[in-house]
């Protein structure tokens, strides 16, 4: 042990003397990466803008396209572009949240992986703007947020359309058929989008 620190003294002296400096700067992509984003993983965010049903699959930026609720499921391993996804006064380095009436900031079309559908009663998860054709006022759309009300669902008596109802896609929400709030199609909503795989 005491060798070894014998020979780093040793060389830090022969580099002083020497007049060697060293300096490490990072280079532009671990700068361009330390500037997105506190963790790696592959990109999703929201749309800042919001558009009709009709243009949901053209509404992501170049190298995203338009999500399916399976591509992003899992937050975890996800890492939410800030620059190009709207953000909250608390977001920091992940989503918004906002699941409440139709029309909140943090809900976005998502892809259903069902056939073509507008039809309202078929609910969250089913119904697509007929497989994101559709701008109708009487077809809808499916739309999720990650919830905003942790642990126990409020439950307003009698029910209300913003009594929240618990989803089976934890952490994220849908609109039930209970609320009979799916979206238009017609009403302009952002649209969650993901990282091209490569």
């Amino acid at each position: 042990m005491r060798n070894h620190i014998t020979q780093v003294l040793l060389l830090v002296a022969a580099g002083a003397i020497g007049g060697l400096v060293v300096r490490w700067t990072p280079g532009p992509q671990i700068a361009a990466a330390a500037d997105r984003l506190p963790w790696s993983g592959r990109g999703y965010y929201l749309t800042k803008e919001k558009v009709q049903g009709d243009k949901a699959l053209s509404a992501c930026a170049s190298g995203f396209h338009m999500a399916h609720m399976a591509e992003i499921l899992n937050p975890s391993v996800l890492a939410y572009d800030v620059k190009l996804g709207y953000t909250t006064d608390d977001s920091g380095f992940g989503p918004p949240s906002g699941a409440g009436p139709v029309g909140s900031e943090g809900e976005g079309w998502i892809r259903t992986g069902n056939a073509s559908s507008n039809y309202f009663a078929t609910g969250g998860g089913l119904a697509n703007c007929s497989a994101w054709t559709a701008n109708a006022t009487n077809g809808g759309g499916t739309i999720v947020a990650f919830g905003n009300y942790w642990g126990v669902p409020i439950v307003r008596v009698p029910p209300t359309p913003t009594t929240i109802i618990p989803s089976p896609i934890d952490p994220w929400r849908t609109r039930p058929v209970e609320q009979n709030q799916q979206a238009p199609c017609s009403r302009p909503q952002r649209v969650w989008c993901v990282q091209n795989g490569s």
